[in-house]
């Protein structure tokens, strides 16, 4: 059967299609293709990108290129930047006064 043709449309890809369609446009963007990143299906429509990106520009690099997959998709952005988040925290001023 061809879509159009017999009224029918095709299903919407699977959470998990649309997870795959994704991990493939990150690998396959040069800016991107060296950072591991993990993409979750959450349901139909909806994916969560996960892992540790080398700066605040490539993380938001990555949502848009998850985002531009498809026009419909919801893309959670979950990512940590090395350098930032994986820093110490430090004592609050009132606990360094104390110590």
């Amino acid at each position: 059967m061809v879509a159009g043709l017999t009224g029918q449309q095709p299903a919407p890809p699977t959470a998990r299609q649309t997870a795959t369609r994704i991990e493939q446009a990150l690998a396959d963007d040069p800016t991107l293709q060296d950072v591991e990143f993990d993409v979750l299906p959450v349901r139909a429509g909806h994916v969560e990108l996960h892992g540790w990106a080398p700066s605040r520009a490539a993380g938001a690099r990555a949502v848009r290129v998850a985002a531009a997959v498809a026009a419909d998709i919801e893309v959670t952005n979950r990512l940590r930047v090395r350098g930032e988040d994986d820093m110490p925290l430090t004592a609050p001023a009132e606990e360094r006064r104390h110590a």
